[in-house]
């Protein structure tokens, strides 16, 4: 994310990553009866996916030097589940939603940096070919566009845009790697 963040601010030498707004509540935030809503981004508190419910465990705004917004996040879990372990083999789900266009490509480079800072060398090669997958399922998105990455034990992750599935990506090391971009040791 921080390549994609450069080439829409230039000059960038830091960003603020979605990890301190979920986890310290620096954005405030409107509840409704169902939703949450950040900065007129709206995320449902609960839904259903592949027969599974899902329960919004934090949400957020990634700003870039404090003016600037980049995306609206929300970090879903399995009904139940304790974020701190949101790297156990257990439903999670990040929705996010773009303020700017951003190509492809630039998703791509910010994938491959995520995880490279994130995941081992030996763990990034026995996933390349998954990996590389997710970098064809990439699509450009416009302002308003959400992707989101759903894990469900037993059954992959599934990576879609505006609700419209994309890929299908098998193992908890590789929803593991793809969630460390926002929430592993190096986010």
């Amino acid at each position: 994310m921080t390549r994609i963040l450069r080439d829409l601010f230039p000059g960038a030498y830091r960003i603020l990553t979605l990890v301190p707004v979920i986890l310290y509540g620096l954005v405030p935030a409107v509840y409704g009866s169902d939703t949450m809503a950040v900065d007129g981004v709206t995320f449902t508190k609960t839904m259903r996916f592949q027969g599974t419910d899902f329960t919004l465990a934090g949400a957020g705004l990634h700003r870039y030097r404090v003016i600037f917004r980049g995306y609206a996040a929300a970090l879903y879990l399995g009904a139940g589940e304790n974020p701190a372990g949101v790297f156990r083999d257990i439903p999670k789900r990040i929705e996010i939603e773009y303020y700017h266009a951003i190509p492809a490509s630039d998703f791509i480079d910010a994938t491959r940096e995520g995880m490279e800072r994130n995941v081992s060398r030996a763990d990034l090669d026995r996933m390349r070919s998954r990996v590389e997958r997710l970098f064809r399922t990439y699509r450009p998105v416009r302002p308003q566009d959400r992707y989101a990455f759903t894990y469900v034990p037993g059954r992959g992750s599934t990576l879609t845009l505006n609700n419209a599935g994309l890929g299908v990506f098998e193992g908890l090391d590789f929803a593991n790697a793809f969630l460390s971009i926002w929430i592993g040791p190096d986010p």
